[in-house]
Parts: structure tokens; sequence; C-alpha cells
């Protein structure tokens, strides 16, 4: 059942018993901007306001009504239950399947917040490349690094120049006792 269809049972209903939205409210205790809202069918009713219409206009169908209106499947287990709604947030059967709910939510919310970060991090890293390589490439025109102690080596793009690599071999090559190859090879 809709609330439209619900609306309209109640509008019938009042108009069998010629009753007026003020008449109900003084039965039941109910605002009158909240059975405006049920009468159009902008509300669906908790089941205690239901039980109140069903009560005072003398049919019970509404009661049921509301009742099936309100019940729905649990999103976890796939089980039907009762919405007594007051703000009609429920979503699960019960206390075990709402912590399974909420747990799986903060799992797809750490998920989220990591893989954000993930992304944050690779635009920055992306931003401090492109400073490098515009860097390297105002030092050193051609495209490649000539020395291999620059500070921005570590990082830098740009290949090393063959006679950097030469210059940074040749004090190994010396410590050595000029052997370049193993214990063979002498």
């Amino acid at each position: 059942m809709t609330t439209q269809k619900f609306a309209a049972m109640l509008r019938l209903a009042m108009h069998n018993k010629g009753y007026t939205i003020v008449d109900i409210a003084r039965e039941t205790g109910l605002s009158h901007s909240t059975l405006y809202k049920i009468r159009d069918g902008n509300r669906v009713p908790a089941i205690q306001t239901g039980a109140k219409l069903a009560e005072v206009l003398d049919m019970p169908v509404l009661g049921l009504s509301v009742i099936e209106m309100r019940t729905k499947q649990c999103i976890i287990c796939t089980g039907t239950y009762v919405d007594h709604g007051r703000q009609n947030t429920a979503k699960c059967c019960g206390v075990k399947c709402g912590r399974s709910l909420r747990q799986r939510k903060e799992r797809n919310a750490s998920t989220e917040y990591y893989g954000r970060l993930h992304v944050i991090a690779r635009r920055r890293m992306d931003k401090y490349t492109r400073a490098v390589l515009a860097f390297c490439k105002a030092c050193e025109p051609e495209g490649m690094c000539r020395r291999a102690s620059c500070e921005l080596r570590p990082v830098s793009p740009l290949p090393l120049k063959e006679s950097a690599r030469s210059s940074t071999v040749a004090p190994i090559v010396a410590s050595r006792g000029g052997r370049t190859g193993s214990a063979g090879a002498a």
C-alpha cells in the first residue's frame, strides 16, 4: 500500500464518520499538521498513530495498512521487520544486523578515505615531480644531469650524463687500489 492509497482511505473514513481534522486531533491527541500531512499523503503514519486513527474512525484496516506500509526488508539478512518509525530510518531487522551494517559502513568509509588520501598523495607527487623536472631542465637545458652529487639527483627524472657517472666510479676504483674486477681477474 502507498501513502496515497492510505490517505484516500483516511479521507473516506473521515467523510463517512463526518469527522474533520480538528475532531480527530481532539480525539487522538495528534497535532493538526501531522494529521494534514497524513491525510494529504505526505507522511507515513507511525504504528501508534495508525492504531489511534483506526480506533477513532472505527476502521481496523487503517491500523493494518500502516503495519503493511511499515513492513520492510532487512538489507543485511533480507528478513522482514516492522519499522515503528519516528523518522523512518531503520534499515535492519535487529541489533545484530544493525551492528553488521555499521561495520560495513565503517569499512567502506575507511576504504574511501584512504583511497582519497592515495589520490591526494599521487597528485602531490606528480606536482613535485613536475617542479623538479622544470628546475632540472632550467639547470640542465640539454636534458641530462651533469652532477651525481646534486641534491635533487634522487628525485630527478633526468638521466645522469655519462661523464658524471664515470666521475663517481673513478674514486671508487682508486680506493680499491686500481682493482676493478673480481679477485680471479688479477
